[in-house]
């Protein structure tokens, strides 16, 4: 439980670091928090409750996987309901798949999905309190780099901290490692 908690939490730091929080009110936190923590249930529950444990009989690379890519295209909606640009939904895509395999690693480990729930409620509560940024148009060279960098350092991190995760839980099932 520790390792889950401390990965839960871990894994939200840079989000609150480097988006900060500007929170105005305890109200409009705690509006925030349960508009983010409904979000959680809600991608968490058809993510990981339904689409992973359908095809987790078949094997936990393709559970995790599949779940994880079904994870990552929910967030399309973000662009067809014109909240942001193309470039901004393919990134954060890419990135929630990654994060979808770090939530999937939390599940498998804890057993409970209240836990990437929460991990999703905070990761998503820090944007609840930023200034929308203008919409940059796709094709700036600049703006593609840095959003590319950024894409590939959240996927590393996340994707690092689900290793370590995977690693845990490979060590919990290995009778002859727990043996020593």
């Amino acid at each position: 439980w520790a390792v889950v908690v401390f990965v839960v939490l871990f894994a939200n730091w840079p989000q609150i670091v480097i988006l900060g929080m500007k929170v105005k009110s305890i109200t409009d936190f705690l509006l925030a928090f349960l508009f983010t923590l409904w979000i959680g249930i809600d991608e968490e529950t058809f993510s990981r409750k339904f689409v992973f444990n359908l095809l987790k009989p078949y094997g936990l690379p393709l559970a995790v996987a599949i779940s994880s890519i079904h994870f990552g295209v929910l967030h399309i909606t973000n662009y067809l309901w014109g909240f942001q640009t193309l470039t901004l939904t393919i990134s954060q895509m890419i990135n929630a798949s990654a994060y979808g395999v770090l939530c999937s690693a939390v599940y498998l480990v804890s057993g409970k999905l209240i836990f990437p729930i929460v991990m999703h409620a905070l990761t998503d509560l820090p944007a609840q309190f930023q200034d929308q940024p203008k919409p940059v148009p796709s094709g700036e060279i600049i703006h593609e780099f840095l959003n590319l960098t950024q894409v590939l350092l959240n996927c590393s991190f996340n994707l690092f901290l689900a290793g370590l995760l995977f690693f845990f839980y490979k060590l919990k099932k290995d009778k002859a490692f727990r043996s020593l």
